[in-house]
């Protein structure tokens, strides 16, 4: 889970706090895991974590529509912020 808010928080830290699709939060999840030697979490896995995050009030979840050609997906933010949490993440 760890790796998971910090690769939100990085994502966060980087934009003007807008949303990122799950497949983007998934990418920078990936990048940070391996960095920190650990084996990646399943696509699925690390969705479901963002959603107990949402669950606990860490984050955002929103289901929404891509349009024509997009099809359906979920969107993710982080409500807390970001500076705090990778600092909270590094006391851990």
């Amino acid at each position: 889970m760890k790796h998971v808010l910090r690769a939100l928080a990085i994502l966060t830290e980087n934009s003007d706090g807008r949303t990122f699709r799950t497949a983007e939060v998934y990418e920078m999840y990936e990048g940070v895991a391996t960095q920190a030697n650990t084996t990646p979490l399943s696509y699925d896995r690390v969705q479901r974590l963002l959603n107990e995050q949402a669950f606990l009030g860490i984050t955002e979840s929103e289901h929404t529509g891509g349009g024509h050609g997009e099809g359906s997906y979920r969107v993710h933010r982080l409500i807390r912020d970001p500076e705090l949490v990778v600092e909270a993440l590094n006391q851990n």
